[in-house]
């Protein structure tokens, strides 16, 4: 079965979200003015600073513009549909008729976000596969005995849809390494999972 989704805002701002909950800090008028900057900031096609056109004290307006921006880089990473975050902005005690004017204003620029985020997210190649041999060195160039094996690796990864490989050399010392922290780095995934499955 399809597993739920659900947004996960951090606390800050959903105690940030407090502020939009009637009007004693924001006027709907307000609020609608700075949810239009939200997007537009986000989307970088205004500055951090326009907020400050909205006459609501400083630190209230950065509260709730760092609220709302929270909510729309989460929304737009988790691809939320309108019933979602119309449901989590009410959860948090936005009015209805702002959860529908924001969820609205998400609606539209929900494509232009995802772009956004996928542009600048870190995307790693994945290794696919692994090839290595073992070379043993006796001399070197400068005809001097080595006696040392050395290591050659090559990482099959696909990086953007393409295959590329990634060769290097390294030492036996360097490989114990790598084969350690390859495992730690199984044994914390394996431990992450444990726990979120709980």
């Amino acid at each position: 079965s399809k597993r739920k989704r659900k947004m996960n805002l951090a606390e800050e701002v959903r105690r940030g979200l407090e502020v939009f909950s009637g009007t004693t800090y924001f006027s709907d008028a307000n609020f609608d003015a700075l949810t239009k900057l939200v997007f537009e900031i986000v989307l970088r096609r205004e500055s951090e600073s326009s907020i400050y056109q909205i006459k609501v004290e400083p630190v209230i307006l950065k509260q709730g513009y760092a609220s709302l921006a929270g909510v729309v880089l989460e929304a737009a990473k988790i691809d939320a549909d309108p019933l979602l975050l119309k449901g989590t902005l009410g959860e948090n005690k936005l009015p209805t008729a702002r959860s529908e004017k924001f969820t609205e204003a998400f609606a539209s620029n929900k494509t232009a976000l995802r772009v956004l985020l996928s542009n600048t997210t870190f995307n790693f190649a994945q290794v696919v596969d692994v090839k290595w041999r073992l070379d043993y060195y006796v001399r070197s160039s400068g005809m001097e005995r080595i006696d040392k094996p050395v290591y050659y690796v090559v990482l099959k990864t696909i990086d953007n849809g393409q295959p590329k490989d990634i060769d290097f050399t390294c030492s036996l010392e360097n490989m114990q390494e790598l084969v350690y922290k390859l495992r730690d780095a199984v044994k914390q995934v394996e431990n992450f999972i444990e726990r979120t499955s709980d």
